[in-house]
Order: structure tokens, then sequence, then C-alpha cells
């Protein structure tokens, strides 16, 4: 098996643990559904650029694991390809989804109609890659609220695994209202409040530094994107 199966197969293993043994069942975790999860950083994490993050990660359908960091709004304009009338990105802020391919483009958006490079990511929201597949997606019609986004993060072979067990992440359900929050530079702070998560000592630390993490795709997907 080559390299990069293997890392998919690592990949998958980490989502469906998250989204069975990491939570109680919900519909997301059943056979059909597709593997995708919030990550919400804790203390651990400090100093790193995931530092109060919250990411949503998912396994696409050809077995890519994308994670998009959904509190990092920047100050860049959607790039001139995006921001036309028939792209559908005017006026819309660029988040930073990662270090990783930061020239390309990512999108969450509303909507169930089939997107040619696009996959559902929860019930009624899909997740698009690359300009031309954002595109689509934001020109769809019955499209509601959308979110972009520059890069994306990956891990490396057992990176993720190796984080969540060492207490530098915490796994949740996805929750469609956070993908869009009006407000996410507090989106990390209302997750935290009155012990809505529990945050674990870390039990051994990843084999990379905290300011590595990141820093290497769980594929090499993003050479195509």
């Amino acid at each position: 098996m080559g390299a990069a199966p293997r890392r998919r197969l690592a990949c998958q293993g980490v989502l469906a643990v998250m989204l069975g043994a990491g939570f109680k069942r919900t519909a997301m975790a059943q056979e059909g559904a597709p593997r995708a999860a919030l990550l919400v950083a804790t203390q651990h994490l400090k100093g790193s650029m995931f530092e109060r993050s919250v990411v949503v990660v998912a396994q696409a359908p050809d077995g890519n694991t994308i994670g998009l960091i959904l509190n990092r709004p920047g100050a860049a304009a959607p790039p001139p390809d995006l921001a036309g009338p028939d792209a559908g990105a005017q006026g819309a802020r660029v988040f930073l989804g990662g270090p990783l391919a930061p020239q390309s483009f990512f999108a969450l958006a509303e909507g169930s109609g089939a997107v040619d490079g696009a996959f559902a990511l929860a019930d009624g929201i899909q997740l698009a890659a690359g300009s031309a597949a954002v595109r689509r997606l934001f020109s769809a019609a019955g499209v509601g609220r959308r979110k972009l986004f520059r890069g994306y993060s990956g891990w490396g072979d057992g990176q993720l695994a190796r984080e969540i067990k060492g207490g530098f992440w915490i796994p949740r359900p996805i929750v469609g209202e956070l993908l869009f929050d009006p407000a996410p530079d507090a989106m990390w702070e209302r997750l935290n409040e009155a012990g809505r998560a529990v945050r674990m000592p870390p039990a051994s630390p990843p084999a990379a530094g905290p300011k590595d993490w990141g820093a290497r795709a769980c594929t090499a997907g993003d050479q195509s994107i």
C-alpha cells in the first residue's frame, strides 16, 4: 500500500472514532452519513497558529481530509474571479482556513442541490474545494448562507489522533449554526463557557511541536486543488 492510501486510511480511522466512540451516537455517525466533526482547541495549543481555534474537519468522497478554521476572519477581499456578479462572493469575508494550499479557496454553503466539486458536510450544508467549485456552489440556485476560506488544515500520519488523545483538541458533533456564526471572534469562548467543553491534560505530546501542527496535509490532495 502506498503512502497516500495509508494516510487516507489513517484519517478515515480518526474521523470514525470521533464520530462513533468520541461522542454519543448521532445521526451523523450512522452508516452513509458524511464523516465530519468540529475540533475545539484546548489551552494546550496556546502559542500555535491553532490557539483558540474552532475547526471543522471532514472526509471528502475521495478520502482526503479537509480542515477549515471557522473563527479566523481575514481582512482580504475575495479575488476577482470570485467577486464577480456571477460568482456569488461579493462582499464576503475571507477566512483563514489553514496553512496548506494558501492560494486555494474553499467554501461552506447552505444548499442541498448537487454541485460538481462539492460534497455534503452535514444535512443541507456543502463544502467546495477549489475556486471553480466555489463559484459553482455560490452561484447555485437556492444557496443560502455561505462562508469563504483561503487555505486549509491537514495532519500527517496519525498526527490528529495523537493530538486528540493528548488533549489538544476536543471533538464535538457538527452544529450547523456554528459553521455560519455571525460572531466568529467569540466562537471559541462561547464553546468553552460554563464547562460546556471538558479540558484534559495531555497524555503524551505529539511528535511535532505546536508551531508545526497542520503543516503537513493528510493526503497530497492540495496539489490538485
